[in-house]
């Protein structure tokens, strides 16, 4: 339910803040979010080396959901009392560094406790439970409008769902004691957790490019409400909350439909999770392209080929996240340091997110404001022109493109060992998973591969 912050929340806070600066404002608060990213990875190596009769993950999940709690209800107080922006700034900051660490550890579980055959479909039904959560944020925000509540009351519903939900994730995973295991025994630090040799670590990297490129073309997203007010003429707040409720609902119900398909396509087929991820990518930067209602008159229909245009993007947010998340897995290059890892994979999504957010409403001030009114064009204050929000929406076309470019040359851990060692290998786990995979195959195939990964046979089973 968090993602509802970007798209719902943080613009009517920017605009509550900075009234006369809102698009500025609200890069600097998606910046901000992608600074706390940083504590992910950091999280990660800690989680990796946890020893507690609960395992590794959940002790992480259960203390850094706690300061979640924490940082939200700080940021509802800041914002109803008319607190100082540098203390909203501060809970914020707190609330995205609480996340981003127990996201770090909830995604390990993946690695942890699924089998490697069934990567990809977990990859789409955790996909299914994200984009569900954005959809209970959306009719929460929704619903808040309708009734004429002020949108804060969302930090409230956001700590009573995290108290409601908590004990699913801490009872369902059946995550096994971790005293008892054979853990990575060098010490934390942040040389270790920040390098990744490159030679080694190639095609996890391209994953870390895609997902950073993705999220920064995603952040936009947040611009949508400003869209609405200036070339909609949509002005009344109620209204400009339904029309992002239906944007959001149609988004999101177009990618649970993507993902379901391609939960499908995991089961039944042996697609790659590189495909399904581009061609997600390509149905993501047409969906970018809703810019083009303008060319109709009337309202509704504006908005209808604009709900059109987030259907298309949502059916490609369903196929790229689920696939995304098992090319996340499957390339990384030491499953015995899942979390870690799982911490860098969603660094690069904030950072994108966080970085493209600020680009893009630098972009947005740019061409929307600055250089049109430097041409001596009449541009309304506090508002921005259509060249700035066609300037913004291309970058995210390029962006998108990109993604769907570097998708295609990734390669997963199983697939190097195929082309190295031939089909019949022995497929490589930690020894801290729960699951040991071993095909039949020949003898001598088994030898070149243990020779070739000596320090990864020679470890006994956690």
């Amino acid at each position: 339910m968090i993602s509802s912050m970007t798209i719902f929340v943080l613009p009517k806070e920017a605009e509550h803040f900075f009234p006369k600066q809102s698009s500025i404002s609200l890069g600097f608060l998606e910046l901000l979010g992608a600074v706390s990213l940083l504590s992910g990875p950091v999280a990660g190596q800690v989680s990796d080396r946890i020893k507690h009769p609960m395992g590794r993950r959940r002790p992480m999940v259960l203390l850094c959901s706690q300061l979640a709690v924490v940082g939200t209800i700080g940021c509802w107080l800041s914002s109803t009392s008319y607190s100082s922006p540098i203390c909203f700034s501060v809970c914020l900051l707190l609330q995205q560094i609480a996340w981003n660490c127990a996201h770090a550890a909830h995604n390990a579980l993946l690695s942890d406790i699924i089998h490697p055959t069934c990567t990809g479909l977990a990859s789409s039904l955790q996909t299914i439970n994200v984009l569900a959560g954005g959809l209970l944020g959306m009719l929460s925000f929704q619903g808040l409008a309708q009734t004429g509540l002020h949108h804060t009351y969302i930090y409230a519903i956001q700590v009573g769902l995290t108290y409601l939900f908590l004990p699913v994730t801490h009872f369902s995973a059946q995550e096994a004691a971790s005293h008892t295991m054979l853990l990575p025994s060098n010490p934390v630090s942040l040389r270790t957790i920040f390098w990744m040799s490159h030679s080694k670590c190639t095609d996890y990297i391209l994953v870390l490019w895609e997902r950073g490129f993705y999220y920064a073309s995603a952040a936009s997203k947040s611009f949508l409400l400003y869209f609405a007010r200036d070339r909609l003429d949509i002005t009344s707040e109620k209204d400009q909350a339904l029309l992002l409720a239906e944007a959001s609902l149609s988004t999101v119900g177009a990618a649970i439909l993507g993902s379901v398909l391609s939960s499908v396509l995991f089961t039944r087929t042996s697609i790659r999770s590189q495909s399904i991820a581009c061609f997600g990518s390509i149905l993501l930067a047409i969906g970018t392209q809703f810019w083009v209602c303008l060319f109709f008159k009337e309202l509704e229909v504006k908005k209808m080929i604009l709900l059109l245009f987030f259907a298309v993007y949502g059916f490609g947010k369903g196929s790229y996240m689920s696939a995304d998340l098992a090319l996340g897995i499957a390339t990384m290059p030491d499953p015995d340091e899942a979390s870690r890892y799982m911490g860098l994979w969603g660094l690069s999504a904030f950072l994108g997110a966080g970085l493209g957010g600020f680009v893009m409403s630098v972009i947005l001030e740019l061409f929307g404001d600055i250089l049109p009114v430097s041409y001596g064009m009449k541009v309304k204050p506090g508002s921005y022109c259509i060249h700035g929000y066609i300037a913004l929406l291309c970058m995210c076309l390029c962006c998108q493109l990109y993604v769907a470019h570097l998708c295609l040359r990734i390669r997963t851990r199983a697939e190097h060992d195929s082309m190295k060692f031939g089909s019949g290998t022995v497929q490589r786990k930690s020894k801290t998973n729960a699951f040991l995979v071993e095909s039949t195959g020949a003898p001598r195939e088994k030898e070149a591969w243990q020779s070739a990964m000596p320090e990864e046979t020679s470890h006994a089973d956690g």
